[in-house]
């Protein structure tokens, strides 16, 4: 009876020995925050297969890691990727409106830490971000989620994005911010942007700013590359996005901009997009739809201002089609609007895309997509006015290329792009053709 009691109190000594070890603080763990800096950290937790319930703590991926269970972050929570060790997300990571996510490497060359999050098996769910929702609730909507190093690979489900919004849903975004590490996101099977939102969202909010590092951001169907999932009708303060920094390489779904709208977007989904700093951005709009601009089609007609300059270097490509071509700044094959264009510096190369029925209508390099115009009856017979805003550019060497009948600067194929001037004391250097 003795030597059983005893048995039973040495399993239960070394079972709470265990799981004391197991969620035992890790000290001295090296990372490099967002301005670049080697920095250190004590009391940092390891991340487990059943570590899936993150809080407001750090923790460190010091091995590799599956999880398989969708892990959810409460709070602010930091995590640090140790180099030579994966961490894979099965399910993905819900990052949903106020709470926060900060990701870090610990070195930027050589075996560096790695995270990959698909959310492939959950529709709906962005691989990190918000959840599948409705139209009345906000889980859908994404918290603040950073990005400082690591190797990060995000992997939507159906209707989802890469990084960013879950299906439909309100309530307000945070804000996706990429310092550095190299990030490769795409959105779900159909309507997820790769790095913005996912199908049908009415989310207020998620700026997303770019600084540093190597981003691919790959649209789904009707998705772009970088902005809004599919038919996003928010009207009021949708997203802004700025990329001042790093490598970007966006590339938008069918009917959709590289970087800007899906199809469908309406308003100010998009408020604002600002290319400046030393970015150097690559900007593929799918079939219809334009290189930096809107998506395809009379619906997407969105108030988004586009602004390029300083050093940036912009190469932006209409998607081609067999009738209606994007421009490669400005609005999508047969699209409704978008703001004024501004180039006030920068190496800016922008070429329409082309329609390959040669009866039908070419994007103009920068200006208005084929067959883009606004119709306005008011009360009487219809006519039709710009698709874009004003066009000014004034400062930077800029080459433009329309498609076949296109404008470089200017009108796509029948359609109609907003005045062009080079503004006060216009010092640019143009080649439009």
């Amino acid at each position: 009876m003795k030597r059983s009691v005893l048995a039973i109190l040495l399993a239960v000594v070394l079972t709470v020995s265990l799981l004391t070890v197991g969620a035992a603080a890790v000290d001295d763990v090296s990372f490099i925050d967002a301005n670049g800096t080697p920095a250190e950290r004590d009391g940092v937790t390891a991340v487990t297969t059943g570590t899936t319930e993150w809080t407001d703590e750090w923790y460190v991926v010091n091995s590799n890691v599956p999880i398989a269970d969708r892990i959810t972050v409460t709070g602010n929570v930091n995590l640090i990727l140790a180099d030579g060790c994966t961490l894979t997300a099965t399910k993905g990571i819900s990052v949903t409106s106020g709470n926060s996510l900060t990701i870090y490497g610990q070195s930027t060359e050589g075996n560096v830490g790695k995270l990959i999050a698909n959310a492939q098996y959950n529709s709906g769910y962005a691989a990190i971000g918000g959840e599948a929702g409705d139209s009345s609730d906000e889980v859908a909507a994404h918290g603040n989620i950073t990005i400082n190093g690591g190797i990060i690979t995000a992997t939507s489900s159906y209707q989802a994005a890469g990084i960013g919004s879950g299906r439909s849903g309100s309530g307000t975004n945070g804000i996706i911010t990429i310092n550095g590490g190299d990030v490769t996101a795409t959105g779900g099977f159909e309507y997820g942007a790769g790095i913005g939102g996912g199908y049908a969202n009415n989310i207020a909010g998620g700026d997303i700013k770019i600084t540093g590092g190597h981003v691919e951001a790959n649209g789904a169907a009707k998705a772009a590359g970088i902005g809004t999932g599919y038919n996003d009708y928010c009207t009021t303060n949708g997203r802004s996005i700025t990329i001042s920094g790093g490598t970007v390489i966006a590339n938008g779904g069918t009917d959709a901009a590289g970087i800007g709208g899906g199809q469908g977007c309406k308003g100010k989904s998009v408020r604002s997009i600002t290319i400046n700093g030393s970015a150097n951005v690559t900007a593929n709009g799918g079939e219809r739809g334009a290189g930096i601009g809107s998506g395809y089609g009379s619906t997407s007609v969105m108030a988004t201002s586009i602004d390029i300059r300083d050093s940036a270097v912009v190469v932006a490509k209409g998607g081609n089609d067999d009738d209606f071509g994007g421009a490669g700044i400005g609005t999508g094959g047969a699209s409704g609007g978008i703001g004024n264009i501004n180039i006030n510096g920068g190496t800016v190369t922008a070429t329409g895309g082309t329609a390959k029925d040669s009866s039908m209508h070419s994007g103009a390099g920068i200006g208005s997509g084929g067959n883009s115009k606004i119709v306005d009856v008011e009360g009487g017979p219809p006519y039709y006015k710009p698709a874009t805003g004003e066009i000014t550019i004034n400062a930077g060497t800029i080459t433009a290329t329309g498609g076949t009948g296109a404008a470089g600067i200017g009108d796509g194929d029948g359609g109609k792009g907003g005045d062009f001037s080079t503004g006060e004391n216009g010092q640019a250097v143009i080649y439009a053709s």
